[in-house]
């Protein structure tokens, strides 16, 4: 399970599943998608868009046959969309319901869902993309990622739509090492584990599930060290591909978070990244706090 949270498991990268749904002139295949929900079709990936029930099964035949590579670190996102169904399996609990009742919830983080179409009006929900490849359409309230969108909405690598406020809730419940409120609701040991890197004799900076600061040898300049001179070597946090950023620093008692969306209205736009703009404030956060 290490190899895979820390994407050194020889895994391939990405698969495109969207593109066995639709027909080479880039229609939709008609066994694949509906525009009208029904029991046979109840997998809304967009709006007036609906998928087979059983495309997932798909998806997951495509997970088991990609070859397997060398073991050492390439960023993956297939084990994460298994991990739904594990914690489901494990749980005996729906996925959504599980990770409500024991880490939302318990944060007062109401803001942090799936599928935010299904709980607020559009007016408090940022437009995702318009997605000339895939949909066809402006999605808007729906996940960007196509993969997740065809599992329901949602999977262990994307989906998650939050407020600043309740995703900081999550971010500073892990910089306490699960505790929050004056409730321990992660395990230490277990926070302790996740934020680890177990791999970095292997050139693999990357905790479980989460980054890590770039690794000493590969720091060219030191004042362009990822995620910022300034962080700790105990900081931990992740960014994602459609803007947003979150980073938390123990040491220093900083949990920061950045929102953004770079991917509207087109995802080739690269600018934020290119510009350093997150963890240039990230670095001027580092200033204002840590030379009080």
């Amino acid at each position: 399970m290490d190899e895979l949270l820390t994407h050194q498991a020889g895994l391939t990268a990405w698969i495109p599943y969207w593109k066995n749904a639709l027909r080479p002139d880039g229609s939709y295949r008609w066994r694949s998608f509906k525009h009208e929900k029904s029991d046979r079709y109840p997998v809304e990936v967009n709006d007036n868009l609906y998928l087979h029930r059983n495309y997932k099964k798909k998806i997951y035949r495509e997970i088991r046959s990609s070859p397997l590579g060398e073991k050492r670190y390439l960023y993956s996102d297939l084990p994460f969309f298994l991990f739904p169904d594990i914690i489901e399996k494990l749980s005996g609990t729906d996925y959504e319901k599980f990770i409500n009742e024991n880490i939302y919830y318990k944060l007062g983080a109401f803001d942090l869902v799936y599928n935010p179409y299904r709980y607020f009006p559009g007016s408090r929900i940022v437009p995702t993309e318009f997605d000339a490849q895939f949909r066809g359409d402006i999605i808007h309230g729906y996940v960007h990622d196509e993969g997740a969108a065809m599992l329901g909405g949602y999977s262990g690598n994307a989906g998650l739509f939050a407020t600043a406020n309740d995703l900081l809730k999550l971010i500073e419940m892990y910089r306490r090492m699960g505790n929050y409120g004056g409730e321990q609701i992660i395990a230490r040991e277990v926070m302790e584990k996740y934020i680890s890197a177990p791999f970095t004799a292997q050139g693999n900076r990357r905790a479980l599930g989460f980054d890590r600061p770039q690794l000493p040898e590969d720091v060219r300049d030191p004042q362009s060290r990822y995620p910022c001179i300034g962080a700790s070597g105990s900081s931990f946090g992740h960014s994602g591909f459609t803007g947003t950023f979150a980073w938390a620093d123990p040491e220093y008692d900083i949990s920061y978070i950045f929102l953004s969306n770079r991917v509207y209205p087109t995802r080739d736009n690269n600018l934020l990244s290119e510009l350093d703009i997150r963890t240039s404030i990230l670095q001027a956060v580092y200033d204002a706090e840590v030379k009080q």
